[in-house]
């Protein structure tokens, strides 16, 4: 079915009617841009007090959509619960009659009408979108009710989404959860036990490389190559997973990794996060962003993991890669160095059994799809607009 396409600024208003500091009160609303997420992924306003605010502000209501114009690519677009303030980078929007606010807010925040938006936006360092091209922006317009029904479908969508995101995020908290309950804080030495250098219940520590060629190795089938991007913390992400062929495999046979061993990133923005290996990755090599922590005794596996989760030894080794040298980096000497409950077999038993069970629990709940700003568009679960 094709629709009219109508401009913006026929079915909204753009308000950027200014409040100057003197005149917003104590107990105000604020919203700056670090206050909504990319996707609209969260919406977390402020108060502030009268005279903590410098500079002239625009003012919003709950009937309004705010549109983050700086850097549109980031898509920071919600529609608010509340009145308050914003940014001057952001553009509150009040829809008329004739559009439906949660339809407009979809529409804008899919990922072809962000793209176009970021192709508008004007100047290098700090792209912003004028007002008066987002005015022109054409928006599909069906009747009312079709527009409602269209929302309705999106916004279920976007609460499927919610639950991936918190779904993976207890995911990712498992390991280091259970291991404080049972070991208590590995930093801090919440329990009165024994502890030990990690070097001492591990064989191996060592870290890969970039094979001759970069990327230009790359295949869709070979030996496996493990990225950074593919280890989160306490889980194994097969997303964006690479191949290399044998010549590129045998250049990196040191860094073989086996179904026992615990990957952690040692460098780059996602520097700490850690998991363990599987019999699905006997083979494989890594990168040198990541590095092999293999245990003398397979059955600390978990262990180690869990020790390397736990949210106080993940802030100590971000401590640790802030103090390299010349850049985020934790060596290998200073793995070996991290000190971590000594723990006997049957505990190591125990903790593995613990995050088996747990792990089993939550990945029972159906996970989602990924958010939409991550398609190349809509996709299936999207209705076309237009």
């Amino acid at each position: 079915m094709s629709w009219p396409m109508v401009a913006l600024h026929e079915l909204a208003e753009i308000e950027r009617r200014a409040v100057e500091p003197r005149d917003i009160r104590t107990g105000t609303t604020y919203v700056g841009l670090e206050h909504i997420g990319s996707w609209g992924a969260f919406f977390a306003p402020i108060t502030v007090s009268a005279g903590e605010l410098a500079s002239n502000k625009f003012r919003f209501d709950s009937e309004t959509i705010l549109y983050g114009k700086l850097r549109p690519y980031l898509a920071k677009i919600v529609a608010p619960d509340r009145s308050g303030v914003c940014s001057t980078d952001i553009l509150p929007i009040r829809p008329g009659k004739r559009v439906d606010r949660m339809f407009l807010l979809h529409y804008l925040r899919s990922p072809a009408q962000v793209a176009e938006a970021a192709n508008k936006s004007t100047g290098i360092n700090l792209p912003r979108l004028p007002p008066s091209e987002l005015a022109t922006t054409e928006i599909p317009l069906p009747p009312l009710a079709e527009q409602r029904r269209i929302a309705g479908i999106l916004d279920a969508a976007d609460a499927l989404r919610r639950r991936r995101r918190e779904a993976l995020a207890l995911l990712d908290a498992l390991p280091g959860a259970i291991f404080a309950e049972m070991f208590g804080d590995p930093v801090e030495r919440s329990r009165d036990r024994e502890f030990v250098p990690l070097g001492e219940i591990t064989s191996k520590v060592g870290s890969g490389a970039t094979p001759r060629g970069g990327a230009t190795v790359y295949r869709e089938k070979g030996t496996k190559f493990i990225r950074s991007m593919n280890v989160r913390d306490g889980i194994f992400s097969e997303e964006g997973m690479v191949c290399i062929d044998d010549a590129a495999a045998r250049q990196l046979s040191n860094v073989e990794v086996t179904e026992n061993d615990v990957f952690l990133n040692i460098t780059g923005a996602s520097v700490a996060r850690c998991c363990r290996s599987d019999d699905s990755l006997s083979g494989a090599r890594v990168n040198q962003h990541v590095a092999i922590i293999r245990p003398s005794n397979a059955i600390f596996t978990d262990f180690i993991m869990g020790a390397l989760c736990h949210p106080h030894m993940n802030a100590n080794l971000l401590r640790i890669a802030e103090a390299g040298a010349t850049r985020q980096a934790i060596t290998k000497s200073e793995i070996e160095r991290l000190e971590v409950p000594a723990p006997s077999e049957h505990e190591a038993e125990e903790y593995s059994r613990r995050l088996r069970a747990g792990l089993e629990t939550l990945r029972a709940v159906p996970i989602p799809c990924e958010a939409p700003g991550q398609d190349a568009d809509m996709g299936d679960e999207y209705p076309r607009l237009g």
